[in-house]
């Protein structure tokens, strides 16, 4: 509306944001997922909505993308997901092959990943608990670590 905000008061609202975000995901999911929830809006917030964001700066894309792409594949046996997030990983960086590739991709692209990672995968799961399906056992060998033992 116009009205000027004190740099203060935004700082303070948007805290104020961040420990709802928290409090939120942790009545509805159990705590490491809780934890990933916030790490992840928090990181995308700022990819999306910060205005000094630079193409590096989407490397945490990747931090967000990465693990859940191993729980998609690793966990959850979902093949599709997985791959997805894999692409996406992948594609963080082809803009900077060429002076062509940045040109042509440098300035839409990186952000474009950023929506779909919140809209396909985060928010989504950020607001249906379920979707954190149960992980399956990584294997089926007892949790010996010792060298030499055989199961």
């Amino acid at each position: 509306f116009g009205l000027p905000v004190p740099y203060p008061v935004m700082t303070g609202i948007r805290v104020v944001a961040a420990l709802a975000v928290a409090l939120i995901a942790r009545r509805m999911l159990p705590l490491p997922q809780a934890a990933f929830t916030t790490f992840a809006l928090s990181a995308l917030y700022l990819l999306l909505f910060n205005p000094r964001v630079e193409g590096s700066g989407y490397v945490g894309l990747a931090l967000i993308a990465a693990p859940l792409a191993a729980r998609a594949l690793l966990q959850e046996g979902q093949a599709s997901v997985g791959a997805l997030l894999i692409v996406i990983c992948a594609l963080l960086g082809v803009p900077g092959l060429t002076p062509g590739t940045l040109s042509l991709l440098g300035v839409w692209l990186k952000p474009f990943l950023a929506l779909l990672v919140a809209t396909i995968i985060v928010i989504p799961r950020a607001l249906a608990p379920r979707l954190w399906r149960n992980p399956r056992p990584l294997t089926d060998q007892p949790n010996d670590t010792r060298r030499g033992v055989l199961p």
